[in-house]
């Protein structure tokens, strides 16, 4: 068999693209798209916070006001409290109005 010349090895050219740098290339250009994506999304995604906040605050006070004691309207015995949506626990707080006739 003739021996061969050993070839010189290849490198990347002006006109011939590297693997590697095509990949580290599509990847930078991935980044800046979902980079732009959350920047123009921004606005959006902060009143979705926002209103996800202010309905759990809604809840949250709803609650409160549910489970506080009367502080008017007399007569009868007790409180006014959540309108049938009472879970059979204990009430938070129990306050018994004295009044001063007589």
């Amino acid at each position: 068999m003739p021996r061969m010349a050993p070839q010189k090895p290849t490198t990347a050219t002006a006109t011939q693209a590297s693997p590697n740098g095509q990949s580290s290339l599509e990847y930078i250009v991935l980044v800046a798209a979902v980079v732009s994506a959350l920047v123009l999304m921004s606005d959006y995604i902060r009143r979705a916070f926002n209103a996800h906040g202010n309905a759990l605050e809604e809840q949250l006070n709803g609650a409160v006001r549910d489970n506080s004691p009367a502080t008017s309207g007399g007569g009868g015995g007790g409180g006014g409290g959540g309108g049938g949506d009472d879970d059979g626990g204990p009430p938070l707080a129990s306050v018994e109005v004295a009044t001063g006739t007589g």
